[in-house]
């Protein structure tokens, strides 16, 4: 499933910088994250966003994971989850 990653803020904090991303996925499902890195003098604004992609990604495909199984159909004769009812 594609996602879209969209920058939602990049802050600069006292000693650190924000960055927030709004990630969307192919279903239009949304999840909203912000992380915090230290500042480092001369990096790059897309070393950071790119820094803070690293540091969100477990947090995303967690949100991913829950859809693995949201619409299937549990049968409980043989403990089995199915794309569709199987009319």
């Amino acid at each position: 499933m594609a996602l879209k990653y969209i920058v939602k803020n990049f802050e600069d904090l006292e000693n650190s910088k924000l960055v927030g991303f709004v990630v969307t996925d192919a279903k239009n499902n949304k999840f909203v994250i912000d992380k915090e890195m230290p500042f480092v003098e001369g990096k790059s604004d897309e070393s950071y966003v790119q820094d803070a992609y690293a540091l969100a990604t477990p947090e995303i495909e967690a949100w991913q994971n829950q859809f693995n199984i949201i619409g299937k159909v549990f049968n409980p004769e043989d403990n089995s989850l199915n794309e569709d009812a199987g009319d």
